[in-house]
């Protein structure tokens, strides 16, 4: 079937339908969650340019909770009939733990590794200022949305 979908795509099989038996999917939560990616990325991307400096760009860190949401509910709804008895819920959260945890670790040792580089090669430590604790925290009450406004006025 995957061969002869791959190699005709006229003939694959496509199911739009929304539901809840395993293998079906929300297509389009999974374009908003698409969405709520990029602009997440958006947001971290430090540029000065007039998009990521936009008011909406600058408050699209609220697409995190929306991202986390429409996970939670496509996450629920694709198990809610296979988590009945404690064993399964179990063997799930063992299979989460087994998708997510590697990456961890090897994210945190290539860390450490680039740490414990900084401490012996001194060109990697950075040849700027050290960020004042006052300069840091002087303007963590304030909302996201004004920090840009100000970088951007700074900027231009």
């Amino acid at each position: 079937m995957t061969q002869t979908a791959f190699l005709n795509p006229s003939d694959a099989v496509v199911s739009t339908r929304a539901g809840t038996i395993a293998g079906d999917r929300f297509q389009v939560l999974d374009s908003w969650r698409g969405i709520c990616a990029l602009l997440m990325a958006l947001f971290h991307f430090p540029t000065a340019s007039a998009i990521s400096q936009s008011s909406f760009i600058c408050s699209s860190y609220l697409f995190v909770d929306f991202f986390f949401v429409l996970s939670g509910f496509v996450i629920a709804s694709s198990y809610a009939n296979r988590l009945s008895r404690p064993a399964e819920v179990a063997r799930f959260a063992l299979v989460r733990f087994g998708r997510i945890y590697p990456l961890h670790l090897i994210m945190l040792a290539a860390f450490a590794a680039f740490e414990l580089l900084r401490l012996v090669l001194p060109q990697l430590q950075g040849t700027g200022p050290l960020p004042s604790p006052a300069a840091s925290t002087s303007r963590a009450w304030l909302p996201i949305s004004f920090c840009c406004k100000v970088s951007a006025s700074r900027i231009g």
